[in-house]
């Protein structure tokens, strides 16, 4: 883990969070999510998380801001996808695309970044995390990829998965492995908080409730190349669940340092959209 990077005056580039976030706040504020960037758009708009097709082409684009004092030209925004993961590193990283800015990057205004399509091939999982960074040789991104920490990066992590009442699921995700001096990670399956469904509302377009019910969380050892730990998810969608009702959890990987103090490494939402019957599972398709 690593504190944020003092960037020159002269440019501090950033990927907005939200509507109103001029990067004066490094790191985010705990109230917003940093797993939901909603300046990362699939085709135009925050992605919904639904289930990825292979074969289809989707249009990536990511916003960008400066909130230095001069213009910058030539900023480089780069796009990632990765295994869901509630921890983050530049090993389980697939680069999508990378793109200069065409023109200045002028201060206190945002700009898009980086416009590019996206084949969705055969070994993108159905659920992924996108990251994106923006960066300027004035103000160089860091090596480490820390979304909400670090405002150079962003970070989308969000999946919808459709299942009936009393369905079983199983979700599939990846933990970082922290290195050893820096203290113990603990993995967590919590409702989803209240601000992060306050946040969701604009990107799903509907209201979601937190999943109140009994989560099993199991380690199934270390991920090649050894930078990731895979995890599963288990729970059962409640019986009760009205047809339409669309349930939040939160999965979460959190630092425990030698000192006792806490720090977030990062986190995946995970949505369940209820139907009426017939759907399956997810991780059984």
């Amino acid at each position: 883990m690593t504190t944020t990077t003092q960037s020159t005056p002269s440019g501090r580039v950033f990927i907005p969070y939200f509507g109103t976030d001029d990067s004066s706040q490094r790191p985010l504020p705990p109230a917003v999510t940093a797993w939901l960037c909603s300046y990362i758009l699939v085709d135009g708009v925050p992605f919904p998380g639904t289930p990825l097709v292979h074969g289809d082409t989707l249009t990536l684009s990511v916003v960008t801001g400066n909130s230095g004092d001069k213009p910058l030209y030539n900023v480089l925004t780069r796009i990632w996808w990765g295994d869901p993961s509630v921890g983050i590193s530049r090993g389980q990283l697939t680069l999508i695309a990378e793109q200069p800015l065409g023109g200045a990057l002028v201060p206190g205004q945002t700009a898009t970044g980086l416009t590019a399509p996206w084949l969705v091939t055969p070994d993108v999982p159905e659920h992924v995390c996108l990251v994106a960074q923006v960066s300027h040789d004035q103000d160089p991104a860091p090596d480490p990829v820390t979304p909400g920490l670090e405002r150079h990066f962003a970070q989308h992590n969000l999946q919808l998965h459709d299942a009936a009442p009393g369905a079983p699921m199983v979700i599939a995700f990846q933990a970082l492995i922290l290195p050893g001096t820096a203290g113990q990670s603990v993995i967590q399956a919590q409702p989803t908080r209240s601000a992060t469904l306050l946040a969701l509302v604009p990107i799903i377009r509907a209201q979601a409730t937190p999943l109140q019910t009994g989560v099993q969380l199991t380690n199934l050892g270390p991920v090649p190349p050894g930078q990731a730990v895979a995890w599963e998810a288990r729970f059962t969608v409640p019986g009760t669940a009205r047809p339409g009702q669309i349930l939040a959890l939160d999965l979460t990987e959190t630092l425990i340092t030698p000192a006792g103090s806490t720090a977030p490494v990062g986190g995946i939402t995970v949505l369940v959209r209820v139907g009426s019957g017939g759907a399956q599972p997810a991780g059984q398709r």
